[in-house]
């Protein structure tokens, strides 16, 4: 039995949760068939096409990573790209790896009936110039490894800003009543309802299921 997912291209424009990748036929279906009446039954919502097309939507910036800035050599990860902790630690071991492999390249070449072996089928030659570009490389990641980054908490990821400002923008074009997001006090407003019912919703259908409070500190600071 086949383990390949089938893919339905039908509807290529809400097809495609984000960067080429498709969804499957069941996921397809599920947003379609599932989340997308129940949603607008329990919020009241007759614009059911457009909302349709919302969701896609909001699966793609979902699923779109945060671009990191690099400004004035200063590097700020947000908090849905890996951390400078955790990259310093890839590249130190990759510079481990290289510096390692530099040194017994050094030990290889000086062999004279290595060289011999090699310079019969050709290329000995390129060697030195191997030897110097692994020396400069093995030196970058070096340097790489030694940024330390900034202390602080880091920022929210970029979907969280792009998902509530489409969410506002659809309720101010289909629903009535106010559309900015509110999380301060017990009575939510309409729309801070159906929001966080798809923040809900789609962070499960996405597997990423993020936490309550990043919609709430975006919703305060919506200019973040």
């Amino acid at each position: 039995m086949s383990n390949h997912k089938n893919y339905d291209y039908s509807g290529f424009d809400h097809n495609w949760a984000y960067r080429g990748s498709p969804l499957s036929e069941e996921q397809h279906k599920e947003l379609i068939c599932i989340i997308n009446p129940a949603v607008c039954k329990e919020h009241n919502i007759l614009a059911i096409e457009h909302h349709k097309k919302l969701l896609f939507e909001l699966v793609r910036i979902m699923k779109t990573g945060s671009d990191i800035p690099t400004e004035n050599g200063k590097i700020s990860p947000p908090k849905d790209q890996p951390s400078i902790k955790i990259a310093r630690k890839k590249i130190k071991q990759v510079a481990q790896k290289l510096s390692e492999f530099h040194e017994l390249i050094h030990e290889f070449v000086d062999d004279q009936t290595v060289a011999a072996l090699i310079n019969r089928v050709g290329g000995y030659e390129h060697t030195g110039e191997l030897l110097l570009r692994l020396g400069e490389l093995t030196s970058i990641l070096e340097q790489a490894a030694n940024y330390l980054g900034q202390k602080g908490a880091r920022r929210n990821p970029d979907w969280i800003k792009h998902f509530c400002e489409r969410c506002s923008e659809f309720w101010g074009q289909h629903m009535s009543g106010g559309k900015s997001l509110v999380y301060q006090h017990e009575q939510e407003s309409p729309v801070s309802e159906w929001t966080y019912h798809l923040f809900k919703e789609l962070g499960e259908f996405t597997e990423m299921n993020p936490k309550d409070s990043l919609l709430y500190t975006q919703a305060k600071n919506p200019n973040r």
